[in-house]
């Protein structure tokens, strides 16, 4: 995005970032009177330090500042790029209050690969109050093999509202390849606490694939705990096969203290060693 308006050219100093904060923190948007100064937000959202912040407030306040001001604060905190995770909370947030011109802000936003974390999260968290036209949006942001990790933990996180087939969706399509589906496996295996188990089936279309199969060493190994059984009989299936005991002997070597069932970490250490033994008769 390219910056039309004045921003300052020297990075603030902690104090004076600080000092920036506090007086936002400080302001009570239910005081608002028509004698209120708004002086300082519009300062704040040329600051590179504090402009996110003063954004994310605004999304939280934005129906009790007047609309001239909240329109045009928008705009100057959009010009920005250190606020773009911000603004796309706030236009996501508030969508349906907004003219045409601030929504469409989201497009300028979704053209910068390095907006497609925040896009995907907060199109995420409001996914039923977006129209599809925004959906599309999000459906281009989540094909990025390099975010796969934030894609999985953002579709999957307490507040989205994605639904749970266009979920699964997402992630078979990113388990495709070995990079993207480690980083599923790994968001996958790491939020196994209080995701719908049926998430977990994943782990096994990934292991599934030869391409892909050693994709779930790690995550299982290190998330032991969280898993399901029927997950940990995985693992030793995987010790079992002579194409993938080197790699679960890798992980398992450097991360054994991650099964803390005595019976479970000994097991798993001799099926290693069962495997290997007869890989070099």
């Amino acid at each position: 995005m390219s910056n039309k308006f004045e921003r300052y050219d020297k990075m603030s100093t902690r104090k004076e970032i600080l000092k920036m904060e506090s007086k936002l923190e400080s302001f009570d948007f239910n005081r608002i009177t028509t004698r209120t100064n708004f002086d300082f937000l519009f300062e704040f959202a040329k600051n590179d330090d504090v402009a996110s912040k003063v954004a994310f407030a605004l999304g939280d306040n934005y129906d009790k500042l007047p609309n001239i001001v909240r329109i045009d604060l928008l705009f100057r905190l959009a010009e920005n790029e250190y606020a773009a995770d911000g603004v796309t909370y706030a236009i996501a947030k508030n969508y349906a209050k907004l003219p045409a011109k601030i929504q469409n802000l989201l497009f300028e936003i979704a053209k910068s690969k390095n907006n497609s974390e925040d896009l995907v999260l907060e199109v995420a968290n409001h996914f039923d109050q977006l129209p599809p036209k925004i959906h599309e949006l999000f459906f281009s942001a989540v094909k990025d093999e390099e975010i796969a990790d934030k894609t999985t933990s953002s579709i999957l996180w307490k507040k989205s509202k994605v639904p749970q087939k266009i979920q699964m969706e997402i992630l078979l399509n990113l388990i495709k390849n070995p990079k993207p589906a480690q980083k599923v496996a790994m968001e996958i295996a790491r939020l196994s606490y209080w995701i719908p188990p049926e998430f977990q089936n994943l782990l096994f279309k990934i292991a599934e694939n030869e391409k892909t199969a050693g994709s779930v060493v790690l995550p299982i190994i290190f998330n032991y705990e969280g898993l399901s059984e029927k997950v940990h009989d995985l693992i030793f299936r995987l010790a079992e096969n002579p194409d993938m005991v080197e790699k679960v002997d890798k992980v398992f070597s450097r991360y054994s203290s991650r099964i803390s069932d005595d019976n479970d970490r000994e097991k798993l250490r001799e099926t290693i060693k069962k495997t290997q033994s007869n890989l070099g008769k």
